[in-house]
Formats: structure tokens, C-alpha cells, sequence
């Protein structure tokens, strides 16, 4: 995960460019996940993210057209998500978004739920990524998209064999240029 500089920003847009920004400016295809996010977003009414970081893709996730009507945003540690927090909380409020905001283990059932769209960018160990299929897959309806499953092969033998085992989830789209990032999807939906 990279981190950006995003200090005075007054809305959720201006601190989407400004990470977007940063992320891919010396680093093109870093943040092609978020396409990724906005194809699934199409077709969901709720998103959760496991792995929020700073929020660049919770951000994309709410820009998305449409806009899903809740969104919960799941990391260990919020200390990177908070200097910026207000322009969600404003955003989903002017916009009728529920937000919920865990700061917890990913795999903790606290934080689990039914939501149509979740993505799992979190510590990047396969076995840990494993563990939050386990706890979180039962309650995705439609797609599990997953980031750096090119950078880290580990991650994308997880998937693939997630999907070998265990229906209704098949692969969906891989996306393999920088990073890369995989979506799978609940074909039982």
C-alpha cells in the first residue's frame, strides 16, 4: 500500500484526485482496481472493504455511478483514514450513504455483515486472505474483488483455488498489469 500526502482538502472529490494522483504518478496501473470497483458498484447496493488504508477506493466506491447506499470500511488501524474521515462522513451524509466504520481485525465477526461488493486489500498473506474468505465470502452476494494478485502470486493461487473448491464463486475478470487485482463472483446470485 502506498501512502499519500493529503493534508487541506476540503471534499471527497479533491481528495480522490489528489491520491489517485500520487498513487499512479510514477507508478501507472496502481490504482486500476478502482475500475474494477466502479464495474462492480453497477450492480451493488452495499460495499465493504477489508483494508481501507486512506480510503482511495472506499473513495472510488462512492464515486461510483451509481453510488452504493451503504458502505463499511474494515482496518486494523484507522490512523491513516481519520485526518480525512470528515470528508467521507460529509459526503455520505449530503449523499444518503450509510457509513460504518470498523477498526478491527478483518477476520473479526464483529465486522462481518451482508453487502453485495467487498474487497479484501489488507495485509497481503495469503493465508490471512484465506481467513477472511472464510468469515466474510457466506455474506457476499455478488463479487469479491482482491488487490495485488499479481505482485503477490501467493494471493492469486489463494483465489484460484478458493474458487476450485468452494461454489457458486468463479473468476470473473483478472486484471494483471502492475499490481493486478482479481474479482470474483457468487455465481448462486
Amino acid at each position: 500500500m502506498l501512502t499519500s500526502k493529503l493534508d487541506g482538502l476540503k471534499t471527497l472529490e479533491d481528495f480522490y484526485e489528489s491520491i489517485v494522483f500520487q498513487q499512479t504518478e510514477n507508478n501507472p496501473g496502481y490504482c486500476d482496481q478502482h475500475n474494477g470497483i466502479r464495474k462492480c458498484i453497477k450492480n451493488s447496493l452495499s460495499y465493504k472493504e477489508l483494508g481501507t488504508h486512506q480510503g482511495a477506493t472506499a473513495a472510488a466506491a462512492l464515486l461510483a455511478n451509481p453510488t452504493p447506499k451503504e458502505i463499511h470500511l474494515v482496518d486494523h488501524n484507522l490512523e491513516k483514514f481519520n485526518p480525512n474521515k470528515h470528508l467521507f462522513e460529509d459526503w455520505c451524509k449530503n449523499n444518503n450513504v450509510k457509513l460504518k466504520l470498523y477498526e478491527c481485525d478483518s477476520r473479526d465477526i464483529k465486522c462481518t455483515g451482508i453487502v453485495d461488493t467487498l474487497l479484501i486489500d489488507s495485509r497481503h498473506v495469503r493465508s490471512h486472505m484465506e481467513q477472511e474468505l472464510y468469515v466474510h465470502a457466506k455474506d457476499v452476494k455478488k463479487y469479491i474483488i482482491f488487490h495485488d494478485t499479481t505482485a503477490k502470486p501467493e494471493l492469486w493461487a489463494g483465489v484460484n483455488n478458493f474458487c476450485n473448491e468452494i461454489n457458486p464463486w468463479v473468476i470473473h475478470e483478472r486484471n494483471q498489469v502492475n499490481v493486478g487485482y482479481t474479482i470474483i463472483k457468487n455465481t448462486s446470485s
